[in-house]
């Protein structure tokens, strides 16, 4: 495809007004993270509700000179173009100019209404009886899920999609499927054993690992290493609840 003599009269036309805009945005993006009162966090929903919400009081009582600014989304952190300071994130792509610190091994726990284990779903057969609950974000976590229990090729009855964790688990808390969440750490959840419960408690699946991630050149910041303790220790609080 090529532009058209009038899209490219147009485009050198606005190209200094799009550098403008772009000079101005990193300029900003620059400014607030030079800024040493504030760290700006980028971390994924539930993550963020199960274990930095609980702990945020902690943080404030130990910090009382840092605000926190947390960014709940699936979304990729850039830290390249953003201010962002650091992100709990699976997985190490993209590192380059990036340090990973492990904070937990998870994986996918099938999640259920006490409904249906009720009716029967006690194997992981049983998922052929049954809807399946996705996040948009993770099409393959449900198909590999079933591959690693030996299941590659099962249908199950329905399948619902969501585009946020909260929204799929309020589905499953209704009785309308069954859906995979983040072990340990659904354990903690508010409702898990009651409105929520797990049909069978299998390590199946991949692993992943949940890292602490940060710039290389902010490893002596002393916001980061406040904010790598206190994530730490939450971390240790979610687990140990889940554990109990």
């Amino acid at each position: 495809m090529q532009l058209t003599r009038d899209g490219q009269d147009y485009l050198e036309a606005i190209t200094p007004a799009l550098k403008l805009l772009n000079d101005a945005s990193r300029e900003l993006m620059l400014k607030r993270r030079e800024r040493k009162d504030e760290l700006w966090i980028s971390a994924t929903p539930f993550f963020t509700s199960v274990v930095l919400m609980p702990a945020l009081a902690d943080f404030r009582r130990r910090h009382p000179e840092l605000t926190l600014r947390i960014e709940a989304t699936h979304q990729y952190a850039d830290f390249g173009n953003r201010s962002i300071d650091a992100a709990i994130r699976y997985g190490r792509e993209h590192s380059a100019g990036l340090r990973f610190d492990p904070l937990v091994k998870v994986w996918g726990l099938p999640v259920c209404a006490p409904s249906l284990v009720r009716s029967g779903l006690r194997k992981p057969k049983d998922h052929a009886r049954c809807t399946l609950i996705h996040l948009g974000a993770q099409p393959k976590a449900w198909p590999a899920w079933l591959a690693s229990v030996g299941l590659p090729d099962l249908v199950p009855e329905g399948n619902l999609w969501f585009d946020t964790v909260p929204a799929m688990l309020e589905a499953a808390e209704h009785g309308l499927g069954v859906t995979l969440a983040m072990a340990p750490l659904i354990k903690v959840r508010p409702g898990f054993g009651k409105t929520l419960v797990a049909p069978f408690d299998l390590e199946a699946g991949t692993q992943e690992t949940l890292y602490l991630v940060s710039r290389v050149e902010q490893a002596k910041d002393a916001r980061i290493a406040a904010l790598r303790r206190w994530i730490g220790k939450a971390v240790d609080v979610a687990i140990g609840g889940a554990s109990r």
